[in-house]
């Protein structure tokens, strides 16, 4: 078994696997054995498997709230969401204050158009566990259609800090590439996201949204524009005073959602710790209906990660427009009322477009190209999203250093 562990503990999961089942040659009821067995064809993507393996230990062990948990999972990866929520359901009967099982429940739920009972279940959760606190803003039903109204958008608006600054022009080639960030970050990422758009995609205009500008930007943001090329680079400011780290992924899409209606442009919003690599020919591959495109994982069974907002493609259409006015409001909704936890940005994204389908309202979504979001740092990608430690990857750290002009 110990051997069996320390495969599956550095990711070797052939040979983890052939230990278990080695053992369950031996012994095919061992639960130690199926319960890491199935623990290796989960991680393996071989769902269907580990949901067997699953099953043969509930014939022993009929209340096992591990393996009810991961088979509830597994079940829901495969479609089978009645048969999940039944899982979950059987954890929360032996243990009504399970986290995990009742963020997943009710995710599950939510998809199911029980809003009421998953919002009671999704807000339980955070109560429970810190990690799930995205539960306290996830508003649903007629919560949601009251919080993201977008007719309440331009009064939200007006009560957050003003912006001020260019707009980029309302005409161009191709999307306005976009980012938004406080000085220390533009400092960090921003100038070589910026010198990156110069260097891999001339022409194509580039906006910076920055978040409490200091006294030092304005010589820094000259400077910048010299080194631009062809670049149209305009620069945009707001100043919040006592606005926390939470406050600047939320409100980088509200000022999206308001250029991207001032200006009409299309826009392709980055994190500030991205670079682009290319001319951004892989936008081609987004078809020309797609109102959005970003990220998405749907199938993951953590309702903040069905979506990852690391890069977002937005077109001027009717449909996106009031798409990003209910995202906005959502997310205006909760600045105002102080309510603001990690990944709210994620979260409310996800609500907001699931919602719409399920009024009716037609907002057509599109899966990002990986060539566009790569988090794998692959030569060949337009854009690298280098989230947490990929900024520490040499091959970033060389790439910026290279176009900062400050290394090889």
């Amino acid at each position: 078994m110990a051997a069996g562990m320390e495969c599956l503990q550095q990711g070797q999961h052939a040979e983890a696997e052939g230990f278990f089942r080695q053992l369950l040659d031996a012994d095919p009821n061992d639960p130690e054995a199926l319960y890491h067995q199935g623990a290796v064809l989960q991680d393996q993507g071989r769902l269907g498997d580990a949901a067997d393996s699953y099953r043969r230990i509930l014939a022993l062990y009929p209340d096992n709230p591990e393996t009810l948990g991961n088979l509830g999972i597994v079940l829901y990866r495969l479609g089978e969401g009645k048969e999940a929520l039944s899982s979950f359901r059987r954890v929360l009967a032996a243990n009504p204050s399970d986290a995990i099982a009742l963020a997943t429940a009710g995710v599950i739920l939510f998809e199911q158009g029980d809003f009421d009972e998953a919002g009671r279940m999704l807000k339980q959760a955070a109560g429970f566990d810190e990690r799930l606190d995205y539960g306290r803003v996830s508003f649903l039903g007629d919560e949601w259609r009251s919080r993201a109204d977008p007719e309440k958008f331009d009064i939200l608006v007006s009560a957050l800090p003003e912006m001020s600054g260019d707009m980029p022009p309302s005409s161009g080639d191709g999307p306005v590439v976009m980012t938004s960030c406080d000085p220390v970050y533009f400092r960090q990422f921003g100038k070589a996201l910026a010198l990156s758009v110069g260097h891999y995609a001339p022409g194509v205009d580039f906006h910076l949204h920055v978040i409490n500008p200091d006294p030092p930007l304005d010589d820094e943001i000259r400077d910048l524009r010299g080194r631009m090329g062809e670049t149209s680079f305009t620069v945009s400011t707001e100043t919040a005073p006592g606005a926390g780290t939470l406050y600047y992924p939320v409100v980088r899409f509200i000022r999206l959602g308001q250029i991207l209606e001032a200006t009409g442009r299309e826009f392709l919003h980055l994190d500030a710790d991205s670079l682009v690599r290319g001319p951004l020919a892989s936008l081609a591959a987004i078809d020309a209906g797609a109102d959005l495109s970003i990220p998405s994982r749907f199938e993951d069974h953590v309702l903040k990660y069905k979506v990852l907002i690391s890069s977002l493609f937005v077109r001027p259409s009717a449909p996106a427009i009031r798409f990003m006015r209910r995202f906005g409001t959502f997310l205006a909704n909760c600045i105002v009322d102080g309510d603001l936890v990690w990944c709210l940005d994620q979260t409310a994204f996800y609500i907001t477009y699931r919602m719409m389908q399920f009024d009716g309202e037609t907002v057509s979504l599109q899966p990002m190209p990986q060539a566009l979001c790569d988090h794998d740092l692959d030569e060949g990608s337009d854009v690298w999203a280098a989230k947490g430690d990929l900024k520490e990857n040499p091959a970033y750290e060389r790439e910026c250093a290279r176009l900062l002009g400050t290394g090889a």
